[in-house]
């Protein structure tokens, strides 16, 4: 029986960076993944643990793929990516709600981020509790953020599902004890199998 229902944000609810690339490579005449590169890597990372900044993000950025371009841009691409993913999750969300389910989030993200996201999509007070990385310290990489989690909602990892599009994430989950998890692909999937967990 599956007693917690945690989701993923981006890529799942909403767009994340993904997409970014292809508007940063047209505006500087570069290649989707080598922008997506500069993008990646232990600066994200660092961002999303809440070590950095996120004008201290973009400087490493432009650095990195000697961009010229103002962090101001960059800011607000990356907002205007921010947009709900097609086909649209939060259905499925607000169905659980409906049935009386209770659903958490947990996300890899940055503070500055958030905040935008929270103030654009009315949605995210769907959610019973919301979970970061930069208030974790952990991203989910680490199976400590999946055990602190855990441990906040005082939730048995045999009981929960992870909702999450990267199969990294899922396995990360896993290794913290997390039985139940769907690789997040399109919401008709996602509804037959809530439904098999008798959550819908």
């Amino acid at each position: 029986m599956i007693e917690t229902v945690i989701f993923d944000l981006s890529e799942v609810c909403i767009q994340g960076l993904y997409g970014v690339e292809e508007v940063i490579a047209k505006a500087t005449n570069s290649h989707d993944r080598q922008v997506m590169k500069h993008l990646n890597g232990e600066k994200l990372i660092q961002l999303f643990e809440g070590k950095i900044s996120e004008d201290d993000y973009w400087s490493k950025v432009i650095q990195e793929g000697s961009y010229d371009l103002s962090i101001p841009y960059f800011k607000r691409v990356v907002r205007n990516n921010f947009v709900k993913m097609p086909g649209n999750a939060i259905d499925v969300v607000k169905a659980l709600k409906e049935n009386g389910n209770k659903v958490y989030l947990l996300s890899d993200h940055s503070i500055e981020w958030v905040d935008y996201i929270h103030k654009v999509h009315s949605f995210m007070d769907l959610f019973d509790e919301k979970y970061y990385s930069f208030d974790l310290a952990f991203t989910k990489q680490n199976p400590k953020a999946f055990e602190l989690t855990m441990q906040s909602l005082d939730a048995n990892p045999e009981t929960t599902l992870f909702v999450d599009d990267s199969q990294d994430n899922l396995i990360s989950a896993k290794k913290a004890g997390i039985i139940h998890t769907h690789l997040y692909q399109f919401p008709g999937k996602l509804e037959r199998d809530l439904t098999n967990y008798g959550l819908l």
